[in-house]
């Protein structure tokens, strides 16, 4: 559907009312010239939505949507900042195929302190997650997978304290992310690194650690 613009171009037209109010799941791809859920932005849309994938999409403008929980952007690193202000309530994100995206400012991370879990994957330019992290308290799943381009994870990931399972999987050689920033993590339960040449000495101390995974792939 290349030329749709509004999902709902006249049913809600001046009328301040719920649009879409059973919704709960909902999924856009591939839409290039959409710009918003309704024509006429006065409505309140999608009371209910919980779950939420945009890919692709690169004209839409994100509307505040607060009961979102869980949400997924593909290829559109400008929607960080959107995030924000507008579905501050998400307890899950995961970002994928963003080339544009670097690192997370910090402003970005302060207004994501819901996140639990948090899963960046194939955004080959990102190096940092920045030292930002420190404001996500509630975070206790991380995955970060396919990022050449990051080489080190922020020296102060041990305050986060509900931190329990991290997945670092290195961007195609054996030379890649070094887990340091990982090391005193009181909470640590489970840790997976794919594609990392060496284990550090220091996950002798974790004494929370009961599952660690170490592979190298080819």
């Amino acid at each position: 559907m290349e030329g749709v613009k509004h999902i709902d171009d006249d049913s809600y037209e001046g009328f301040k009312e719920k649009a879409f109010k059973s919704l709960k799941k909902l999924r856009l791809h591939e839409l290039p010239k959409l710009i918003s859920f309704l024509k006429d932005e006065e409505a309140e849309m999608l009371p209910n939505l919980l779950d939420l994938s945009i890919s692709f999409v690169p004209e839409f403008k994100l509307p505040r949507l607060p009961s979102v929980k869980n949400l997924e952007i593909q290829g559109m690193a400008s929607f960080l900042a959107e995030i924000v202000h507008n579905v501050d309530h998400v307890e899950t994100l995961e970002i994928g195929y963003c080339d544009e995206l670097e690192s997370f400012s910090d402003n970005v991370l302060q207004g994501l302190s819901s996140l639990r879990t948090l899963s960046i994957h194939n955004c080959k330019n990102f190096k940092s997650l920045s030292d930002g992290v420190r404001h996500l308290t509630n975070l206790q799943c991380l995955d970060i997978s396919y990022c050449p381009e990051l080489v080190a994870l922020p020296s102060n990931m041990n305050v986060l304290t509900a931190l329990c399972h991290v997945t670092i999987f290195g961007g195609g050689d054996h030379n890649g992310v070094l887990p340091e920033g990982l090391q005193g993590i009181p909470s640590l339960q489970t840790l997976s690194l794919y594609n990392i040449d060496s284990l550090p000495e220091w996950l002798g101390g974790m004494t929370s650690l009961q599952e660690l995974r170490h592979l190298l792939l080819s």
